[in-house]
């Protein structure tokens, strides 16, 4: 039996605004949910099928919840047609199809007009902007939602956090979104893996995590308020990579290494043989005074007491020695493959080429894997 076996002619019971920038299928869910439908019914009797693939038209929306078509397209863009867009301002708003996060709970209107609280069913979901971290209006962090604790912890104690997506959205006018935007990824891996290993690199992330959570407190590794605790490193590290000035100074010195001047003889005890040289038939990066100064940076902006080592220890580089190798790819420096970056491996070679007159078949055929 259909619960809607026509189109629709007629105001819904109960209608909710929508959202700015919320997703249609959010606001549809919302208003099945006020109206106790189920998702399917009401999209079936918007659209007129059975097929879920449908689209609904913004003419059967602003039908069934009495809103006008110009309201419905400003607030979702989804709605809209080439011809509709050019004619709105939507400078700055968020493309949808892009990405997705909850929407602030105290921006989102309950259901019910008895309740200041939102209920299963009710939270909304928008189209995002990668700074739309936190709702500015009611401070709150917002997040990506990858955990399973949905909560918006406050940020009315943490001026910090505040005062780091303030900076982030400057980055972006100095910048551009899309140079922000990847090293703004690149940021948060190599934060993450500091703050895994814990010491010194996790002491604001544990300051700021007790002003959330009191001692003895159960929250998740990956919940929001670990999130907003990492946010403020995650940045400035951001405005490191996205510079293009810090950039050069931080790949500088692996640009176009020269070779060493000094005849490499495998009979020669390496432990005697210039450090430089040494680095560079290993393939590890070479210091210099421009990497000196991009890490004179880090420390003063970043991380206090970060300790700059090139080497790997079983195969395992500090994630922003790795970030350097990953740009610097293919390594013109290092005559050896990315797998021999190994301490140690450069005694093993020195015998092998006793036994072999040509070294690159060394490389290519008995490079350890």
């Amino acid at each position: 039996m259909e619960v809607f076996p026509a189109r629709p002619r007629r105001r819904l019971p109960r209608v909710l605004p929508p959202i700015l920038d919320e997703t249609l299928d959010s606001y549809a869910s919302r208003l099945a949910h006020a109206n106790r439908l189920h998702n399917d019914d009401l999209h079936a009797h918007l659209t007129g099928s059975k097929n879920p693939a449908a689209p609904i038209q913004a003419r059967a929306l602003a039908t069934v919840t009495g809103y006008p078509l110009d309201s419905l397209h400003y607030a979702m863009l989804e709605l809209c047609g080439p011809t509709d867009l050019v004619a709105m301002s939507i400078t700055g708003r968020p493309i949808p199809g892009g990405l997705r996060r909850p929407a602030c709970y105290q921006c989102t209107p309950p259901a019910s007009p008895r309740t200041d609280e939102l209920r299963i069913g009710e939270h909304a979901w928008r189209w995002s902007r990668h700074e739309d971290l936190l709702c500015r209006r009611h401070q709150r962090w917002i997040g990506d939602a990858l955990s399973p604790d949905t909560a918006q912890p406050s940020l009315t104690k943490q001026p910090e956090i505040l005062a780091a997506n303030r900076r982030h959205r400057r980055l972006i006018k100095h910048h551009g979104r899309d140079q922000v935007r990847l090293a703004l990824g690149s940021a948060h891996l190599i934060c993450t893996e500091w703050h895994s290993r814990g010491g010194q690199f996790a002491r604001d992330y544990h300051r700021l995590m007790a002003t959330f959570h009191r001692h003895g407190d159960i929250y998740y590794r990956d919940g929001p308020t670990a999130e907003a605790s990492r946010y403020p490193q995650i940045i400035a590290l951001t405005r490191l990579l996205a510079s293009p000035t810090w950039r050069s100074r931080a790949l500088h010195d692996n640009l176009n290494v020269e070779p060493p001047t000094e005849p490499f003889s495998p009979l020669e005890d390496l432990d005697r043989m210039p450090e430089r040289a040494r680095r560079y038939y290993a393939g590890v990066l070479q210091d210099g005074p421009q990497l000196d100064i991009f890490l004179a940076e880090l420390r003063r902006t970043v991380a206090p007491r970060y300790r700059w080592d090139p080497y790997a220890y079983h195969r395992y580089y500090d994630p922003l020695v790795r970030w350097i190798k990953d740009e610097l790819k293919p390594d013109p420096g290092s005559p050896l493959p990315p797998e021999a970056y190994e301490p140690g491996w450069i005694r093993r070679l020195a015998s092998d080429l006793m036994r072999h007159p040509r070294p690159d078949r060394l490389i290519e055929s008995e490079a350890p894997r």
